[in-house]
């Protein structure tokens, strides 16, 4: 790569461009561009350019730009401009420049709000209220990938202590009549930094602790476990999230084949931009076995009574959001077969 500029000058190519570039760091620490790609509005034409000779080099995608009447992209002015003025000090612009992340945030000062009204369809909860291009990938279900955005180092441990009784007695979640009792006590934690950009253009960094309660009876059984996540730079505007969740259930075997169950649970994200911790919800059912775990119907009947914020919804399990209501009922049945 050479950052000098062309000794002669392109006379073509020099209306509106798309603009977007690959680096190796951010821009105090840049050193290279991977590559650029530009697409040339006019001509209905996207090019790459790169210097590992597999495409035009990457100067010639520069000049076309500098000559360009009007340059368009993503934060192209607090990152892929001064980039290339950075490794090209001959850079100098022609045209007019538009950036869509200050036109986003513009046109949408209130994405937290529009997000969770809208409850997009498999967009991380990290995502809401941002104005990054992968955050409108799940906006307009054209994703960006993860190039670029994976997870730098996690490490996650569990520990589970048996207090009474044989391990296999927590192969499932039930204690058929004539079982003996048992106990088992689990604790786990959680930790990872992301590559991705979170508040501030820090990592994202995450960290989780978990412990739960498990007790089998003759016929009946008890589980409850709790959570706690902190991520910081969180999004753009929330640097800082506590999340917790809590759930509670029992069951009692009321014939060999009829298990009746009831279970609590909360939590939610704690600061009030998420809408606080306020999911509570209480669900009773029956399980009834046919032919042992292998084959068995389950019903049960739901019940929120608290806020359910619009981000943690799932349309699987049935539950919508309910922002200013106080009561929405589930009903669900579910006939399971193992082969």
């Amino acid at each position: 790569m050479t950052n000098e500029k062309p000794s002669s000058k392109t006379e073509h190519l020099t209306g509106p461009v798309i603009i977007d570039l690959e680096t190796n760091g951010l821009l105090k620490n840049t050193t290279e561009i991977h590559c650029i790609a530009v697409h040339y509005l006019d001509e209905g034409i996207t090019v790459s350019y790169n210097d590992t000779g597999t495409a035009e080099p990457i100067v010639r995608g520069v000049q076309f730009i500098e000559q360009a009447s009007r340059i368009v992209g993503h934060n192209i002015i607090g990152f892929d401009i001064p980039i290339i003025k950075k490794m090209y000090p001959w850079f100098n612009p022609q045209g007019e420049i538009v950036d869509t992340l200050i036109l986003s945030r513009l046109y949408h000062p209130n994405m937290m709000e529009i997000d969770k009204k809208r409850n997009w369809k498999h967009m991380p909860l990290q995502l809401y209220g941002r104005h990054s291009l992968e955050s409108y990938g799940y906006r307009l279900g054209e994703y960006k990938g993860n190039f670029g955005q994976d997870t730098d180092w996690s490490g996650t441990l569990r520990a589970e202590f048996l207090l009474k009784g044989n391990w296999h007695q927590f192969n499932q979640l039930t204690s058929p009549p004539g079982s003996e009792a048992a106990t088992m006590l689990g604790i786990g934690m959680h930790s990872q930094n992301e590559e991705r950009l979170g508040a501030g253009g820090s990592k994202i960094d995450a960290f989780g602790l978990t412990a739960d309660l498990s007790m089998n009876f003759d016929g009946a059984s008890f589980f409850a476990s709790g959570t706690f996540h902190n991520v910081k730079n969180f999004t753009s505007s929330v640097e800082n999230s506590d999340i917790i969740g809590y759930v509670i259930q029992s069951s009692k075997y009321v014939s060999d084949s009829t298990e009746l169950f009831m279970r609590y649970e909360g939590g939610g994200v704690m600061q009030d931009v998420f809408g606080g911790a306020n999911i509570q919800i209480l669900t009773s059912g029956v399980n009834w076995y046919i032919e042992g775990q292998q084959f068995k119907l389950t019903s049960d009947l739901g019940w929120n009574f608290g806020e359910l914020q619009a981000i943690f919804t799932n349309q699987m399990l049935g539950w919508r959001g309910s922002p200013n209501r106080n009561a929405e009922w589930v009903f669900r049945t579910q006939l399971q077969v193992e082969f």
